[in-house]
This record gives structure tokens, C-alpha cells and sequence, in this order.
């Protein structure tokens, strides 16, 4: 009989062991992006979740689905956060650039 970590669980019918994934990450960093910018977090919130309980229930197709969604909104939510960050600062510098040569 084979001796398998504890952070391993084996799943009839696979190739063997599977890792179990730590969604701590993801979903610290949804619900950063949901402080932050709350339309950018919510959607990766609920599919994190969503793929936590499909792994828990076995259901591999559903988590491996659910959890590169996840991923893909996290990474378009940053990319945008980004983007709406140096919108917001160039125009808070433009915005002074223009009082002081304006004389105001």
C-alpha cells in the first residue's frame, strides 16, 4: 500500500494523487480587489469559492473550469486596477500641471 502526503488526495479513475490547490491566495487577493474596486472582485470571489467546493465534491472538470476563470478574472481585474490607477494619477497631475501654469 502506497503512503501518500496529507496534502495529496487520490481520486479514483486519475493518473494518481492529486495536489490539493490553497485558494487562500485567490480569494485574499479577490477580496482586495473587492475593497478596492468592488466590481473587479466579486466575480473571481464567487469562482474561487465555486471551485473550492467542486474540488471538495470531486467534481475535477467543474473546479478545473471554475478555477481558470477565477484565475482570468483576477488577472483582468489587476490588469484593469492598473489601467484605472494610472488614469486616476495622470489626472490628478495633469489636473495640478494646470493650476500651477494657469497662475491659480
Amino acid at each position: 500500500m502506497e503512503n501518500y502526503d496529507s496534502d495529496q488526495q487520490y481520486q479514483p479513475g486519475d493518473d494518481g494523487p492529486v495536489t490539493r490547490p490553497h485558494f487562500a491566495g485567490k480569494i485574499i487577493a479577490s477580496i482586495f480587489q473587492l475593497l478596492v474596486f468592488p466590481l473587479y472582485g466579486l466575480i473571481p470571489l464567487v469562482l474561487t469559492i465555486a471551485a473550492k467546493i467542486s474540488f471538495k465534491c470531486n467534481e475535477r472538470e467543474s473546479y478545473e473550469k471554475t478555477i481558470k476563470g477565477a484565475k482570468t478574472a483576477l488577472t483582468v481585474g489587476w490588469i484593469l486596477m492598473v489601467i484605472e490607477s494610472v488614469v486616476v494619477v495622470g489626472g490628478i497631475f495633469y489636473l495640478f500641471y494646470a493650476m500651477v501654469t494657469s497662475g491659480f
